[in-house]
């Protein structure tokens, strides 16, 4: 605590004389190892549309934790895996030098390593300070490409919410707050952006975010965890994307894998008894309702690149289905290993996750809380299995211009704070906005800056000299 206020009180001073004429001249912006010019910061501070000093350009903002402890978590957290020492290493030299992979790759650093209470982040990460947040179920691992269309399971609708639950776990929900802003800073420095225009769009999401938690701790009613398309602004990115998902052929992901009843060349799993192995243990997953309605065609695999699941085995199941009520079709069912969520204390041992407990968190995070997701068991690990759906898209923030990046953020925003009011304590909840001010979206662009741009810099560097 005491090296976090040391470090806190030197930002502020910097601010401060940053503010003085003539001072950004002589203030050069310093990297994570201390060395001059070698930051997208700018050294003189950005200015908006009114003249407005935009957050982000900030100076002597430095990194709270060595490389060496992400390091160590990292070749842990592999070892643990299962995916032996090939994947482990393929993985690691995947995301060596790039920030953006290896937040990708291993959310439970952020989540579980650094903002656990002991972990280096975790004062800091108090938006009200020395106050945790409410708890609720997470997304785990909110970042733009995590939200997306979704379609209602009878294919009347098309909605923008979370796409990929199986994160979600319990904790605070300032922890993904945090990581939905660090993930939009970097993603928008990708894009060309610098830094002081990327930090520049949080004051918006945070807006957005607290405006729906207001709304609800005012109104009593709990919203759905979603945004429709009528609640969405004129320009928002949002529209297109649903537009374009429900115009999407609901098969194409048939299409896709397989060539009539089998898989491709590309996918189809070879070897009779493994492919028997991973259809019986789906039927007899199974929920009752679903029993002999179901009959698996057949099975592929791939192994997972990029992404939390990388080197881990992704099985396909393709499968002719008749749902109760409705007429038979066609479905390509992915089998996901599961990993613990992101936020758990045992998040760190991917040996530690519950498929059963994965599944109640997806449903509750996700849109539709009728979709179908069943849990699995294959060769005593935990396996999640869920219809492959060609409808469920995202929009890609590297793709956007700075205005629409910043829309995409607002809305994501929204959603977010839209999940975890299906779950967080009202009256906690109330207490806590009360003391939200300002200086809580202060911290998170102060967080996101600091995490985004140059601890994330340092881990990725630091895996880089260790996988040579």
């Amino acid at each position: 605590m005491a090296r976090l206020e040391g470090v806190t009180a030197k930002v502020h001073t910097l601010r401060a004389e940053a503010k003085r004429p003539g001072a950004a001249a002589t203030l050069a912006p310093r990297n994570a190892y201390g060395e001059n010019g070698k930051t997208r910061f700018d050294a003189a501070p950005a200015r908006g549309a009114k003249g407005v000093a935009l957050r982000g350009d900030r100076v002597g903002l430095l990194p709270l934790r060595s490389g060496k402890v992400a390091l160590r978590a990292i070749e842990a957290w592999d070892e643990s895996s299962g995916i032996g020492k090939d994947q482990a290493r393929k993985k690691q030299e995947h995301v060596a030098g790039k920030a953006s992979q290896l937040v990708d790759a291993y959310p439970f650093l952020m989540m579980k390593v650094d903002l656990a209470p002991e972990g280096a982040y975790y004062a800091m990460s108090q938006l009200v300070k020395g106050v945790d947040s409410p708890e609720a179920t997470l997304v785990g691992d909110p970042h733009s490409t995590n939200f997306g269309s979704v379609p209602s399971p009878d294919r009347k609708r098309v909605v923008y919410g979370v796409i990929d639950g199986t994160k979600a776990g319990r904790g605070r929900i300032e922890a993904d707050l945090h990581r939905l802003a660090t993930t939009t800073v970097i993603e928008a420095v990708r894009a060309k952006s610098t830094s002081a225009q990327a930090v520049a769009l949080l004051p918006g999401l945070a807006d957005a975010y607290f405006s729906e938690l207001r709304q609800f701790v005012k109104s009593g009613k709990r919203p759905p965890a979603f945004i429709d398309e009528g609640e969405l602004g004129a320009q928002s990115p949002v529209k297109g994307l649903l537009k374009k998902a429900g115009e999407t052929d609901p098969n194409k992901a048939v299409k896709k894998y397989a060539d009539g009843k089998r898989f491709t060349d590309d996918f189809h799993l070879h070897g009779k008894k493994e492919r028997r192995r991973v259809a019986d243990a789906f039927v007899a997953a199974l929920p009752e309702k679903w029993k002999g309605r179901v009959d698996v065609l057949d099975v592929g695999s791939k192994v997972d690149v990029g992404g939390s699941n990388s080197g881990m085995t992704h099985y396909l199941l393709l499968a002719r289905v008749k749902p109760p009520g409705e007429h038979k079709a066609t479905v390509v069912f992915e089998v996901k290993q599961v990993i613990p969520a992101p936020s758990r204390s045992d998040s760190g041992s991917p040996q530690k996750a519950s498929a059963k407990d994965t599944v109640n968190s997806s449903k509750t995070v996700s849109p539709f809380k009728d979709a179908l997701a069943v849990p699995m068991t294959l060769r005593g690990l935990p396996y999640i299995v869920e219809p492959y759906d060609a409808q469920k898209k995202s929009v890609d923030p590297t793709s956007l211009h700075l205005p629409d990046q910043g829309r995409l953020a607002n809305d994501n925003g929204r959603v977010l704070a839209r999940v975890h009011a299906q779950t967080v304590d009202r009256a906690s909840l109330a207490a806590w906005l009360q003391r939200v001010d300002d200086e809580a979206t202060d911290r998170l662009s102060d967080f996101a800056q600091i995490y985004g741009t140059q601890q994330t810099a340092v881990d990725a560097q630091t895996v880089k000299a260790a996988v040579r």
